[in-house]
């Protein structure tokens, strides 16, 4: 899986949960409360979204700060 699909896929469950959000505006360097104006309910609801999608569980130890952070977490669950 690459970094692109992985993007593709996050900007679709942050379409069911931000209907609003613009998905041109996300990209890897977006900061998820800064830039995408994610509350803890919306990060709650899209780490479950991301384990549903992507059969992996989360388990951070500090809450990811980017789009960047949740690929990586990805790439290293799905290897």
């Amino acid at each position: 899986m690459t970094q692109e699909e992985i993007i593709d896929r996050l900007k679709a469950n942050l379409q069911i949960i931000r209907p609003k959000m613009d998905p041109n505006v996300i990209n890897a360097q977006s900061r998820l409360s800064e830039d995408l104006a994610l509350d803890s309910l919306s990060m709650l609801m899209l780490s479950l979204a991301i384990e549903n999608d992507f059969n992996i569980s989360f388990d951070f130890i500090q809450a990811p700060k980017t789009v960047q952070d949740v690929i990586d977490f990805i790439l290293a669950k799905t290897k």
